[in-house]
């Protein structure tokens, strides 16, 4: 394979080419194959010319072989793939890392470092400093005295339990969820675990906003009751959690919610305005805005993956894999853009938000609920005929 033999050349310094093959190598090879030319390429013996020295050719081979564990050492830290928990895939593994321990006695930390990574499948464990996190706004009696209800929650604490909610799903995700479009496959909450429940976390809370509003009775307190999700919506677009803000505006802007016209005239204008200042950000052109404001983005970040989804569709479905009708020379500049569109949005997930968590406001909004779309708009007409 020219990809490996090219990564593993004892002179290769570009390491962003290195990156782009780890990160999108399945798109195109198979883990078990790639596994196999790494360690044929530690193993190979290499031909040199007559007047080269022994000490020569074994110091090349060396050189080459680090190349081949440092390799190995960045796959199974910074681009995890679950193929190499395979067991063929883990066999070949295990039978190269006692190989190359007898080999050369000094390569046991490499291999031993390439195991830990291995078995926490590439992700660290990122601990926060709560030292210097807010203190949450709530009323202790209020979780003593009564069970605790939405309403008695306050809207900027609630938008910070989201925002923990979402950034923790988000840190979990792993590149190899973004290719193949592994999220529309039969198999995806295998393949792409950490997008399906950041979808669900998303359906959860939408659901939960028309749950909420319709289960008010009384038009005043309804008022007040979309009142509240507007502004809770605002906050989590000021803490870029957007993941959130889109949920919520579904929900508001579901038929049984949007059609109730006595509720959002009690609303008012300019609660109005916040509303659809964070809607618009759905419906503009290429979501500009919402590009941009990611594009500033210095602190913690959930993007709604709506979007990036669409474009890593709209790569993967518009570029060919394959230079070579043999399917043997990959298209870099595919591999390449797909690693930069990627690389992008899991950076967001570096910066974790400093937040304490409050349990009894974030168990509301971790159970799902069951509301069709039919019996949703049965109850709206119930309330506003």
């Amino acid at each position: 394979m020219y990809h490996i033999a090219s990564l593993s050349h004892t002179k290769s310094a570009v390491k962003k080419v290195e990156r782009v093959f780890l990160m999108t190598y399945a798109t195109v090879f198979s883990t078990r194959a790639v596994v196999q030319e790494l360690i044929l390429r530690y193993l190979l013996t290499p031909i040199a010319p007559e007047n080269l020295s022994q000490s020569l050719k074994e110091e090349w081979q060396l050189a080459v072989r680090l190349r081949v564990l440092q390799l190995l050492q960045l796959w199974a830290g910074e681009f995890y793939h679950p193929d190499l928990e395979k067991p063929q895939v883990r066999d070949l593994l295990d039978q190269f890392f006692a190989q190359s321990t007898a080999m050369h006695p000094l390569h046991t930390p490499h291999c031993e470092k390439i195991r830990h990574r291995l078995k926490s499948k590439g992700k660290p464990l990122v601990s926060i400093d709560l030292d210097n996190a807010p203190e949450p706004i709530v009323h202790e009696d209020e979780f003593v005295k009564v069970k605790f209800k939405f309403e008695l929650a306050d809207s900027l604490e609630v938008a910070r339990q989201l925002a923990l909610i979402d950034s923790e799903l988000f840190s979990k995700l792993q590149p190899f969820e973004l290719f193949d479009l592994a999220w529309t496959r039969p198999n995806k909450l295998e393949r792409a675990p950490t997008i399906c429940a950041l979808t669900q976390q998303f359906n959860r809370l939408s659901q939960f906003v028309v749950n909420e509003v319709l289960s008010v009775k009384d038009l005043n307190k309804r008022i007040g009751t979309v009142r509240t999700f507007v502004v809770i919506a605002m906050h989590c677009a000021e803490l870029c959690n957007y993941n959130s803000a889109f949920a919520i505006s579904s929900g508001l802007n579901n038929a049984s919610i949007y059609r109730l016209k006595k509720t959002w005239e009690g609303v008012g204008p300019e609660c109005r305005a916040v509303h659809e200042d964070v809607s618009r950000l759905l419906d503009e052109p290429n979501f500009a805005t919402y590009r941009a404001r990611a594009a500033k983005s210095t602190g913690p970040f959930v993007p709604y993956l709506g979007v990036h989804l669409s474009d890593v569709t709209f790569l993967d479905s518009g570029n060919k894999k394959y230079l070579d009708d043999e399917k043997t020379i990959a298209n870099y500049y595919l591999m390449e853009r797909m690693f930069d569109h990627v690389t992008r949005l899991l950076h967001y997930a570096k910066t974790q938000y400093c937040l304490r968590r409050v349990p009894q406001i974030r168990e509301l909004f971790l159970r799902d609920i069951s509301i069709s779309d039919e019996e949703a708009y049965s109850i709206s007409k119930q309330l506003e005929p």
